[in-house]
């Protein structure tokens, strides 16, 4: 991965993920390193699982769109938001 843009740290102080789960490429050892997944912070385990990787290994972006983002009323993020949004502060507070 390359070309940071923006940098990822300051996405993520501000409670904003800087990329999407499916489109993450990652050696093995990335989330080895981790232990993926974190039930703690139920609904933000990506976040907090970036909060965590950014500060040791490098984040970029690639020039192709990976994944087309479906937004509807029924996905996760909407059902629950409030529990998603409190779990990214603790993680934010905890991990940054």
């Amino acid at each position: 991965i390359h070309a940071p843009a923006p940098e990822p740290l300051a996405l993520l102080k501000r409670g904003q993920i800087c990329l999407y789960h499916p489109t993450l490429m990652a050696h093995r050892k990335v989330f080895d390193e981790f232990q993926y997944p974190y039930p703690e912070f139920k609904h933000a385990e990506d976040f907090a699982f970036h909060c965590l990787a950014v500060q040791k290994f490098k984040y970029g972006n690639i020039d192709e769109p990976l994944v087309y983002y479906r937004d509807h009323e029924n996905q996760m993020s909407r059902i629950h938001s409030v529990e998603q949004k409190a779990n990214v502060k603790k993680a934010i507070e905890v991990y940054l």
